[in-house]
């Protein structure tokens, strides 16, 4: 998928990382259709945002060791974490708004194996 494609919301739903976070959320399937779309375009919002599609996003957060095994990647990760505090503000949210919509995005790297803490928001 590239970044012209995100317009297609069903093609962004049909890629791999995308049905596993959905179907590890529990909003895949029959039953969750406006659930499931409400946090597919979220991610496609912020992919936008970002200039990158989910795909690219999680590969930022990887790095080869020179063993030529998979780690997180602390630099590209920490950069993702600081794109999604970006978003946030260009969409004029704050406060817990502000924390349920990062933490959707959050939860996206989460579920593709990304370590990454949410936000907590306090009373």
């Amino acid at each position: 998928m590239t970044i012209d494609d995100l317009d297609d919301i069903d093609a962004l739903r049909a890629l791999p990382s995308v049905k596993r976070w959905l179907d590890e959320i529990g909003v895949a399937g029959e039953g969750h259709e406006e659930e499931s779309l409400v946090w597919a375009q979220d991610l496609q919002a912020f992919c936008k945002h970002s200039g990158n599609d989910p795909d690219a996003m999680l590969d930022s957060c990887f790095r080869k060791t020179k063993q030529g095994d998979l780690a997180i990647s602390a630099k590209g990760r920490r950069e993702i974490d600081a794109q999604i505090d970006e978003y946030e503000k260009s969409r004029g949210l704050y406060g817990r708004d502000a924390i349920v919509a990062g933490n959707r995005i959050r939860s996206f790297l989460i579920h593709n194996g990304v370590f990454m803490q949410g936000r907590v928001a306090y009373p």
